[in-house]
């Protein structure tokens, strides 16, 4: 038989009272003969007309009056159309006239849904990252603008606010702050020492010969003048020496050896040279190099002091008075000198034969001046008011750590 709804051929039942329906769309048709469509295709048989038709929903790939027979186009003149995923249905040809079985599926042009779900999965596909790219461009130059304009804007308030409080016919100004451009700080010329200038002129080695020569021309001097052109600051230490030599010989000065270039010392501003005296005793004697002539500093050399330190224990002065003494930490505390107020320090002489203690105040800026691991200082020293030992001194004052005076 064959659907007069879908135009799908079936096979109906053998009963003639029961009607037969479609198994592809479900329409009821009569049953008018056994005759195969493809008698009824030649006119010797009438299709059935349909009696009733049942209100269901057809599956979405299955399309009413789909066949191009019922509507007298030839199947090659259907546009293509691309078949969908459906199922094929076989039909077999009347067995009456022995035909083999074929199939007689057609491919099946989607639904409109079908159409619909297809053009917005495409859709969806076609999201691309460009809008988002552009609305991140758009808030960020909100953004800039924001952090240009209110500024601005809070200036103008501020203006505006000035401009009210000013009197009538004031005018006002606005005055802008020159702009300070920074400067660099120069940088410091590094100068080069008279000691570093001969040893580049020189050599270390040239500068320890003619240091070393200058040292025995001024200890193997045989009168004062003599010593006197080896000597640093003549004219300064002139009257000095003249005071000294009065209770000391001025002729030359007894020595042993000399210290090597190796056993020598390189200063700043100096170059020290160690002399053993024919008592073992070791002098220093300091070399200042002044217009590349090597002079022998004579204060330091000699231990020079305004007086010594027995004559200052005897006859205890009332003004403080220089010396070139060795300090060393001490714990002697006597009458008004406690340890709670005072620092103690040992001093003695050149040659260690005088001792005598010195304090500093606590707290104070002298005791910092004494700095701690040295042993050579330029000090003044003088007796407290009503002192009750000769032996305990104040230290009134640190000219230098060292015994050269610059």
């Amino acid at each position: 038989m064959t659907c007069p709804e879908c135009l799908t051929e079936f096979e109906g039942n053998d009963k003639k009272d029961e009607l037969a329906s479609c198994p592809a769309c479900g329409a009821i048709a009569d049953v008018v003969g056994e005759r195969s469509i493809s008698e009824n295709g030649r006119g010797h048989m009438p299709l059935p007309a349909q009696k009733k038709s049942i209100n269901i929903e057809l599956p979405e790939m299955i399309i009413r009056n789909a066949n191009p027979k019922s509507r007298g186009e030839k199947p090659h003149d259907v546009a293509p159309i691309k078949p969908l995923t459906a199922r094929k249905y076989t039909k077999e040809t009347d067995n009456e006239q022995g035909d083999t079985p074929r199939a007689t599926s057609d491919p099946i042009p989607a639904t409109d849904n079908e159409k619909v779900r297809s053009n917005k999965a495409q859709r969806q596909h076609k999201h691309s990252i460009k809008p988002w790219i552009g609305f991140f461009v758009m808030a960020t130059s909100l953004i800039l603008a924001s952090l240009t304009i209110l500024p601005r804007s809070r200036e103008k308030k501020i203006d505006a606010k000035s401009l009210q409080n000013k009197p009538p016919g004031q005018v006002v100004t606005k005055v802008q702050t020159p702009v300070q451009e920074e400067t660099l700080p120069a940088p410091k010329t590094h100068t080069i020492s008279p000691v570093q200038q001969a040893i580049k002129k020189h050599g270390i080695r040239g500068v320890h010969e003619k240091a070393s020569t200058a040292v025995i021309n001024f200890l193997e001097a045989k009168t004062l003048e003599e010593r006197r052109v080896f000597t640093r600051s003549p004219q300064r230490v002139k009257p000095l020496m003249t005071e000294y030599y009065k209770a000391h010989d001025p002729g030359p000065i007894q020595y042993l050896s000399l210290t090597d270039q190796y056993n020598s010392s390189s200063m700043d501003k100096y170059y020290a040279i160690g002399v053993t005296l024919v008592d073992m005793r070791t002098a220093y004697a300091v070399v200042a190099i002044e217009e590349d002539h090597f002079l022998v500093d004579w204060e330091s050399f000699v231990g020079y002091s305004e007086m010594s330190l027995s004559k200052f224990m005897e006859e205890k002065p009332g003004s403080a008075t220089l010396f070139r003494v060795r300090a060393k930490p001490d714990d002697y505390y006597n009458f008004n000198f406690t340890a709670k107020q005072y620092q103690c320090l040992r001093l003695t002489n050149m040659e260690q034969t005088t001792v005598i203690y010195g304090y500093v105040m606590k707290g104070s800026g002298l005791l910092s001046s004494l700095q701690a691991g040295k042993e050579f200082f330029t000090l003044r020293l003088r007796y407290p008011e009503k002192s009750k030992s000769a032996n305990q001194v104040i230290i009134d004052e640190v000219i230098t750590s060292g015994w050269v005076i610059e």
